[in-house]
């Protein structure tokens, strides 16, 4: 891979984490502050209050992790969680244009992985040392 190809999924993967950590810390804060918007729909949703404050502690935590490339992993169990329960919602709920909010957010958050390094067979891949060799 050369290394044009690796700044330039460098560049994307970050861009893509910005994206999607200000997605989610904007989708928390009202949440987590109890603004009427997100209360509301938790009520007719259906789901307990205290749900609530869980999707919104989810997605802050998960979207602070995201910009810690060693904590991506989690991060992205975290925020996969709660897509997977927003594309539940609105899928059960009928809200059919509401799913392009969880889907977008999937394809950045699989955008975001391009920030990490290459294959571990490439001559340029050098793992947190450099001697890639252990």
């Amino acid at each position: 891979m050369s290394n044009e190809s690796i700044i330039d999924r460098n560049y994307i993967g970050w861009i893509a984490t910005l994206l999607v950590v200000g997605g989610f810390v904007a989708s928390a804060v009202p949440k987590l502050m109890g603004h009427d918007l997100p209360v509301g729909e938790f009520a007719v949703w259906g789901y307990p209050g205290w749900l609530r404050v869980v999707v919104g502690l989810l997605e802050l935590v998960g979207a602070i992790l995201l910009l810690f490339p060693r904590f991506a992993i989690p991060a992205s169990a975290f925020l996969g969680v709660v897509i997977l329960g927003a594309l539940y919602t609105h899928i059960s709920q009928h809200e059919g244009v509401e799913i392009l909010r969880p889907v977008a957010y999937t394809i950045l958050l699989l955008l975001s992985w391009l920030r990490r390094p290459g294959d571990p067979n490439q001559e340029n891949f050098r793992p947190g040392s450099s001697d890639a060799s252990h």
